[in-house]
């Protein structure tokens, strides 16, 4: 597995470490990230939401995928970090090997080429940190 440290972390108490299923994927494959949790607080860390996102970079450090969304929680079941502890997010973020681009104010779709790809994942709420790890993909 592919693993890396948090880069960037805005909030020293609570910091993001991401890691791929597989260090290389064949062309067409699914790249899945595992997103882990760490609170270094004494006490545990609730929220009744988060703002999480991810983008890829190709080996030029141009942002060719991205995507994010606000996930919430019940009232009575908030997303909870116990105190000290590394904790695995419930969902996987998946990466389909596309790549975006603008034409004339168009977004066209394209499959992308072998190389090492960059996933950076980025909370913006309710504290902010951001961590990259990467994949190989072969063709």
């Amino acid at each position: 597995m592919s693993s890396s440290n948090t880069r960037y972390p805005e909030s020293s108490t609570i910091t993001i470490r991401a890691e791929t299923d597989e260090p290389t994927r064949m062309l067409g494959e699914v790249v899945q990230v595992k997103v882990y949790f760490i609170n270094q607080k004494p006490e545990a860390f609730k929220t009744p939401f988060l703002d999480l996102g991810y983008e890829v970079l190709n080996s030029e450090g141009e942002v060719i995928y991205s995507i994010g969304a606000t996930y919430g929680f019940p009232k009575e079941s908030p997303f909870t970090l116990p105190a000290q502890s590394e904790t695995l997010f419930s969902q996987t973020l998946k990466w389909p090997q596309l790549s975006f681009t603008n034409q004339n104010s168009t977004q066209i779709t394209n499959n992308v080429t072998p190389g090492t790809y960059t996933i950076r994942v980025v909370v913006l709420a309710p504290f902010q940190a951001t961590i990259e790890t990467s994949v190989a993909i072969e063709g």
